[in-house]
């Protein structure tokens, strides 16, 4: 019997499973969804520490709705559990950690927040969206509404938790900067509605200059600093006069204002050796270095009880000091103070000792590393159902130099003060915060998928909004901290600089990806159902920012941060009504010609 020879459908038939999405499996009953997961590999493919539609589907094998609603509980509690340990992390690890990275780079608070808590933050938005460059996804839509978010309502937040006096020059920089670069990508998709590597070239390209100016910027204050200073030297060593007096009066106001923006300061608040602080107050990185040093003491001492102070998951003033509830809540914190600990090295310039603890840390220069290796090559082999680790053994050669490495530290060092290389400990912390992070972020938002799915929500409406909000949980987090920490500029900088490196370096990197593999980037796929939505109100709410901050004389009130929340709350709610066909959004409506 002669075979027939398969025609384009056929083809298309046995490449389906490969191109289906897994939000059909709410399509097919409770018995059949298990067998459709197994044949889907984006049901597997793009799910990361725990393939939770496998494990409800398959592992469980829910049968009815109510199976159904006590699974997604369940995944929601881990989620309050993820959301908890990314707080964490951030407040009391990546934000300080940044902090000291900055000061040892030189950096004011301005050009760290446009570059190292921008990378830090925005950086697993990038790796997630190469994670999954081969996916149909609209990447230029998602990217905008992460900016959205992450300009209006984490930077309401933060002018709303510490408002403080903007950096006017930068300010309107920043914005014009991402309004260009906005207009840039819709240019060069709806150009011929595709893009090639030298369009892509243009993004990173703009990207680098917007980098330049700033370095730029700080260069260029600096030297002005310097020569307003010598200027004021010259009028106190010229003989009095009224018109000499106001002259250098001016002076002083200027230099003051530019010392404001001069360098990072270290800044504590609240309780300090026993002595009630009131606001925030500058220190002295090398006072809080010193400070429990003695020469007169062994190398050792209290080496094993500094390591349990350090590691101990629950505060017990706390626990008796208050009841249930706040109980309940450290018992809940407990794993994630744990963890937490023993994973990754404090680096605090504004607490005793810089956070040293030297038998932790010494431990944590082999831990650290080896977490980030082995998770992070579980992350990239997903052959597997559920991760789990397994050590392959022509890897360990690259992880062991770390141990000996440890032994020469711990024989070195002293237990009442930090080396003076505690400064490697600074990116070790990043490292391991920014890897923390960038899985609770990840996790937290397949949980959302995985709710999206089960709620049958389109799979662009949950992209820009749940999804993005969720993959933005860590700048929220972050800057919050460093807000409420007294780097409101830092924070508010870092709302501006990292959506612009998302749009661009991420978006672009994408693209990139995409023509490696013989993809094509197409102005449909990229804008998706809500992109011109995205667009519109981006462009809106940085120009409402631009005109309060201009208006307000570059001061950011609570009045603004509740304002630039609104407009984020504004563009949920259109979302909302447009995916419910109650009002038209702004993408474009398909005409079907009648012949």
């Amino acid at each position: 019997m002669v075979r027939p020879v398969p025609n384009l459908i056929d083809k298309e038939f046995e490449s389906f499973a490969n191109e289906v999405s897994c939000f059909n499996v709410i399509s097919f009953p409770y018995a059949e969804r298990c067998e459709f997961v197994n044949n889907t590999p984006k049901c597997t493919d793009q799910m990361h520490l725990l393939t939770y539609m496998y494990l409800m589907t398959c592992k469980i094998g829910v049968r009815n709705k109510f199976e159904e609603c006590v699974f997604v509980t369940l995944c929601i509690a881990f989620c309050f559990e993820l959301l908890l340990m990314l707080a964490y992390t951030a407040d009391i690890y990546f934000s300080p950690a940044l902090r000291a990275v900055s000061r040892y780079l030189h950096m004011n608070e301005h050009l760290a927040g446009v570059t190292i808590l921008a990378f830090g933050n925005t950086s697993p938005d990038v790796l997630v969206n190469l994670a999954e460059v081969k996916a149909s996804k609209a990447v230029f839509a998602n990217s905008m509404a992460s900016s959205i978010f992450v300009t209006m309502f984490t930077g309401g937040l933060v002018c709303y938790l510490s408002p403080f006096r903007m950096n006017a020059h930068a300010t309107v920089r920043d914005i014009l900067f991402i309004m260009l670069g906005v207009v840039l990508i819709e240019y060069v998709l709806k150009q011929d509605y595709k893009v090639d590597i030298f369009e892509c070239m243009v993004l990173v390209m703009l990207y680098i200059s917007y980098l330049l100016v700033n370095m730029l910027d700080l260069y260029m204050m600096r030297r002005t600093i310097k020569a307003i200073e010598k200027k004021i030297e010259d009028l106190r060593n010229q003989p009095f006069s009224f018109p000499r007096r106001r002259k250098r009066r001016m002076y002083e106001r200027q230099l003051n204002e530019m010392l404001n923006d001069f360098e990072i300061d270290v800044k504590t608040k609240g309780k300090r050796r026993g002595e009630r602080v009131s606001g925030r107050r500058s220190i002295d990185p090398t006072t809080t270095r010193n400070i429990k040093y003695d020469a007169a003491n062994s190398k050792n001492v209290n080496l094993f009880r500094e390591a349990w102070q350090a590691v101990k998951p629950i505060n017990m003033d706390e626990w008796r000091r208050y009841g249930i509830f706040w109980r309940s809540y450290l018992l809940v914190k407990a794993p994630v103070v744990g963890v937490c600990a023993l994973f990754l090295p404090l680096v605090n310039h504004e607490v005793d000792k810089h956070g040293w603890c030297k038998l932790l840390n010494c431990i944590q220069l082999f831990t650290t590393p080896s977490l980030i290796f082995l998770m992070g090559m579980g992350y990239y082999d997903r052959s597997r159902n559920i991760w789990y680790l397994e050590i392959d053994m022509t890897y360990v050669p690259y992880i062991l130099p770390l141990l000996p490495l440890s032994l020469i530290i711990f024989l070195h060092s002293r237990t009442d003060i930090p080396p003076y290389y505690h400064f490697i400990f600074t990116y070790l912390n990043v490292a391991g915060s920014m890897f923390i992070i960038y899985v609770c972020a990840t996790e937290i938002d397949k949980i959302f998928d995985l709710i999206g799915t089960v709620l049958d929500i389109s799979e662009d409406f949950m992209g820009v909004t749940l999804s993005c909000a969720c993959g933005a949980l860590g700048d929220l987090v972050t800057n919050a901290a460093l807000a409420l920490q007294g780097y409101e500029k830092m924070a508010f900088a870092a709302t501006l600089g990292g959506p612009f490196f998302n749009l661009l370096i991420g978006t672009g990197s994408t693209f990139l990806g995409r023509i490696y593999f013989g993809l094509e980037v197409e102005w449909e796929e990229q804008i998706g159902e809500y992109g011109n939505n995205c667009i519109i109100f981006l462009l809106l709410g940085l120009s409402t920012t631009l005109l309060w901050s201009s208006v307000l004389d570059f001061r950011a009130r609570r009045s603004m941060g509740i304002f630039n929340i609104l407009v984020y709350a504004l563009f949920v709610l259109f979302n909302v009504l447009a995916e419910n066909s109650i009002v038209h959004s702004y993408a474009n409506d398909i005409y079907l010609e009648v012949i």
